[in-house]
């Protein structure tokens, strides 16, 4: 075996073991945040806690929205929406036949401001929501259509020369309605009011 060689299959090993161990310096750290959230019951329960602060808690409640976005089906009203839109195509690889593909052309998150209520007179204000771990699998899917695109016999002829065929666009809106359960996990800080709050 060529000492070259043998140099190339250390140094990839090495670069492997140092990927995999980034990876799970990540995860443990994700893994001690969450095992050193405090759990508080009830959120009334948090000016108790002011003298400690910053600290990691644990909260459930209900998601409350003064002002939400109002969303593609015209009925649901969300402080946070997903909007994506996925182009479809067929390219022609090598062999001839044809592979489909799909690019994302457009993806936006928005957010306006939002709190957790949890019946005892007490909201907490969230900050930063869409940065959440798992946010986009936890939205819920309100809209989600295909269209494909109509073609000409001549744009037909042009994508098949071009080696690409255009099939339709697909367009998604998740959100996090206005009255959904959840569970956060995060830093409380004491922040400075804010007029009308």
């Amino acid at each position: 075996m060529p000492r070259q060689w043998t140099a190339w299959v250390g140094v990839s090993s090495c670069v492997v073991a140092g990927a995999l161990m980034a990876v799970s310096q990540t995860a443990g750290r994700r893994a001690r945040f969450l095992k050193e959230a405090l759990e508080v019951a009830h959120l009334e329960d948090l000016a108790a806690l002011a003298s400690i602060l910053p600290l990691v808690i644990a909260v459930t409640g209900r998601v409350c929205c003064s002002k939400p976005i109002k969303c593609e089906d015209g009925e649901t009203e969300a402080p946070i929406v997903n909007a994506t839109e996925q182009e479809h195509f067929l390219r022609q690889v090598p062999d001839g036949s044809w592979k489909h593909e799909k690019a994302t052309v457009f993806n936006s998150t928005r957010e306006v401001p939002w709190s957790l209520d949890d019946g005892s007179g007490v909201q907490l204000e969230v900050l930063n929501g869409r940065e959440a771990n798992n946010l986009p699998q936890d939205l819920t899917t309100i809209y989600d259509q295909y269209q494909p695109i109509g073609k000409t016999l001549f744009q037909s002829a042009s994508d098949h020369i071009q080696g690409m065929r255009s099939l339709g666009v697909r367009r998604t809106e998740r959100v996090l309605p206005v009255g959904t359960a959840v569970t956060a996990v995060g830093e409380l800080t004491v922040g400075v009011p804010r007029p009308g709050s």
